[in-house]
């Protein structure tokens, strides 16, 4: 972060007089902070519910880390748009927890199965999963699956691409936003009119840009968190427990149920410096 002081500073350190010195770097440091409000002023401004994210003809892809974080995140979209998402799951999380009597093997064929039953719920026509299980992270094993994920993956055909926030509380999911769909994009191209869209799965948005009202498929989208039943059973009210966060993201766009969603162009997401502490997995 740069200190607007100091550096409104070394801006007037050539001015001869003084007492006119301290004005003009307070001046100058003022209207740092107050361009900067107006950054993300605007930032939260463009484009809340101002117009309609999908049309008949916008294709869209869903990034997903593992089954369930597609439908926490963009359920209500999804069930809203079908005929306009393509859904793929990196990683069918198959962990071997030490409470578990199944192996890990068989915790990812449940997960898998589950994802497949929640897309035809869906009515998503296009989706993919892969098996990937064991210890966690398990990012090792997804770098050595990239070459399956290109292999259905063309992102020059897509309008908008779906991943979890930059910041989510998961490292994993960190991990694919912040650097591996990354990759993927450089080595498999991209087309610069697409645009990337943040959805929320762990973590709250910090600065949403778009809501899309789903009140009326939020239903849909609590029967098809319950369809993951290894996760309903892990915990109490899970779909309740989801859903509620789309009650709160209404109030914020004036309807009762929503999902929020931050919308940067493709040319930004790649600009993002690489964060140097995923190196050590390569």
């Amino acid at each position: 972060m740069i200190n607007t002081y100091k550096f409104a500073k070394i801006l007037c350190c050539w001015i001869p007089i003084r007492s006119w010195r301290h004005k003009i770097r307070k001046h100058i440091a003022n209207a740092f902070v107050y361009f900067g409000k107006i950054y993300y002023s605007c930032d939260l401004l463009y484009p809340i519910l101002t117009h309609k994210l999908i049309s008949d003809k916008t294709k869209c892809l869903v990034i997903s880390p593992h089954p369930d974080d597609e439908t926490i995140g963009c359920g209500g979209i999804m069930a809203k748009h079908p005929n306009n998402f393509d859904v793929i799951c990196i990683n069918s999380s198959g962990v071997k927890y030490s409470w578990d009597t199944e192996s890990a093997n068989k915790i990812a064929d449940n997960r898998i199965a589950e994802f497949n039953s929640v897309m035809k719920f869906l009515e998503i026509k296009n989706f993919w999963i892969f098996k990937i299980f064991g210890k966690t992270p398990m990012f090792d094993r997804i770098i050595k699956n990239k070459k399956n994920y290109l292999n259905v993956l063309d992102f020059k055909k897509y309008d908008y691409i779906f991943v979890p926030d930059w910041f989510d509380a998961h490292r994993e999911h960190r991990f694919l936003s912040q650097n591996f769909i990354p990759r993927l994009m450089r080595k498999n191209g991209y087309s610069k009119h697409t645009k990337i869209v943040f959805y929320s799965v762990w973590a709250t948005l910090n600065t949403p840009n778009y809501f899309e009202d789903i009140s009326e498929y939020i239903d849909k989208k609590q029967q098809a968190i319950l369809l993951y039943k290894s996760r309903t059973n892990c915990s109490d009210n899970y779909a309740t427990r989801i859903t509620g966060l789309n009650y709160y993201y209404g109030m914020l766009s004036n309807c009762k149920y929503a999902e929020a969603f931050k919308i940067i162009s493709i040319s930004d997401y790649l600009r993002h410096p690489d964060d140097k502490s995923w190196a050590k997995i390569q």
